[in-house]
């Protein structure tokens, strides 16, 4: 590893199935395979505050062969509750977001392209008073389209962070065929050479 790419002396604050976080005084440092950081750090995101902004760094490759990206981002930890850390505008904001993906989440007899567009609508058609945020977060959608097939939305406490009593959407968008291919690469690491061959028979 380049003297970038090094994670030597750097607090670990987080890891996921795409990305591993790290502290560096006022700054998160992410080694990411994550298509969705790749495409914000690229300017085919808005610049809007809800989303954070990121910085490419450097690259290289893991052992598994795929390219990890190492990108920076300002440190913003999760408050221990955002209901009382958001203005009263922001918390009606973010109910409606999970409203959405509640909505999306629970359209089981739909399938993945379907439910993108589903998605898509639900935002499209957003009360009055959060326009400029839907369109933000529309515009969003297309631009990562340009990296993912699948792109899905997701919020929770734990995806989510406040900023000056309004939110951020730390981590609310990712790529559900890469997220697919992640898991079932680690399936397989755990089968047996005789499962592997009878796998792919």
């Amino acid at each position: 590893m380049t003297t970038t790419t090094s994670t030597k002396g750097l607090k670990r604050i987080g890891r996921g199935s795409f990305t591993t976080a790290y502290k560096k005084e006022n700054d998160c440092i992410l080694h990411s395979i994550d298509t969705v950081k790749i495409a914000m750090a690229e300017g085919f995101t808005p610049d809007h505050r809800m989303f954070p902004k990121v910085e490419f760094l450097d690259s290289y490759f893991n052992a598994d062969d795929d390219r990890v990206n190492v990108l920076k981002m300002d440190y913003m930890p999760r408050p221990s509750s955002i209901k009382q850390n958001v203005t009263a505008r922001q918390w009606r904001l973010y109910k409606w977001l999970e409203s959405v993906f509640q909505t999306v989440l629970h359209s089981f007899d739909l399938g993945n392209y379907e439910r993108m567009d589903l998605q898509y609508d639900l935002f499209r058609d957003c009360p009055s008073e959060f326009k400029a945020e839907s369109e933000a977060i529309t515009e969003m959608l297309d631009g990562l389209r340009n990296y993912c097939n699948i792109v899905v939305f997701e919020i929770s406490p734990r995806n989510v962070t406040v900023k000056g009593g309004k939110l951020v959407l730390l981590d609310c968008f990712f790529d559900l065929e890469l997220l697919e291919n992640v898991r079932r690469r680690e399936r397989e690491k755990h089968l047996s050479p005789c499962e592997r061959i009878i796998r792919y028979i």
